[in-house]
């Protein structure tokens, strides 16, 4: 029956080879563009998957009343998440993470690198794959850095950098760091890329709203903990430390981040759920 479909298929492109060549290249055209629709869609709505406990990942912003607007910000005290830790027990682990633009050293060349930030509990929260080194001793002495394969094959191609050192040109000075791992390239789908960790110590100042601010920060929640619950609980001590009377204090799932928020200070050029809707 089959052949008799394909006999039949084959005589009407022989009588209309114009309209059968047509058809043929609509047909090709429609395919090609669902499937990059498809390649599209499942992409962008696979950020940040990547990290082992995605789903109990929130980073912390809050929302700011100014004059008629609501402005979001991303900038809260950097003491704000070791005090949550400290108060709330759904909270597991919490470092900031930031990256900045930054000139190292390399046998007197300057290299402009992406340098990422973040406490040694940033390793217990995000997922990072060591291909040198150890994720248990990573961090665990003071001017420590991570690198990535790409600065790893770039700099130190026929020998091992564990232990290396390496300097960041940091306000007019020399900043010398050891290199304690090598992990794999940060996946394209992150909604932060850096091509150098480094460790920073945590807060040790008091949480004070009304003294200072700074940097974006991440908690990782226990297994079933309602992040709703725990702002709640901040909440109810939030005077103790000058917490302003217009802000919102929010908790983002990680994995939304990508699509749906859009503030001045994202550490990537973020995607768009309306066109991730309009697709689908």
């Amino acid at each position: 029956m089959s052949f008799l479909y394909f006999k039949l298929a084959m005589r009407n492109f022989r009588k209309d080879r114009i309209y059968a060549i047509v058809n043929l290249l609509g047909f090709t055209l429609g395919l090609t563009a669902c499937l990059l629709i498809i390649l599209y869609v499942s992409d962008e709505l696979s950020y940040d998957r990547h990290h082992e406990k995605a789903d109990q990942i929130y980073r912390l912003e809050w929302d700011r009343n100014q004059g008629t607007e609501t402005k979001r910000s991303l900038h809260l005290p950097t003491a704000l998440g070791p005090e949550l830790e400290r108060k709330i027990p759904e909270i597991a682990s919490q470092s900031v993470f930031y990256t900045s633009k930054t000139d190292f050293d390399f046998e007197g060349k300057t290299i402009p690198l992406k340098s990422g930030y973040m406490t040694p509990k940033g390793l217990d929260i995000f997922t990072f794959t060591f291909i040198q080194g150890d994720k248990e001793t990573a961090f665990d002495e003071p001017k420590e850095v991570l690198i990535s394969r790409k600065v790893a094959e770039q700099f130190y191609p026929n020998k091992n950098p564990l232990g290396e050192e390496i300097s960041r040109k940091f306000r007019g000075s020399l900043d010398t760091y050891k290199i304690g791992g090598v992990i794999e390239n940060i996946p394209k789908q992150s909604h932060f890329q850096f091509d150098v960790l480094i460790s920073r110590e945590e807060e040790s100042r008091a949480l004070d709203f009304g003294a200072y601010s700074g940097q974006s920060q991440y908690v990782l929640l226990t297994p079933n903990a309602q992040p709703d619950s725990v702002i709640a609980k901040f909440m109810a001590i939030s005077a103790d430390y000058n917490y302003p009377e217009d802000a919102t204090l929010r908790l983002r799932p990680l994995t939304s981040i990508h699509l749906y928020s859009h503030t001045q200070s994202e550490l990537e050029a973020n995607g768009s759920i309306t066109y991730v809707t309009t697709f689908s």
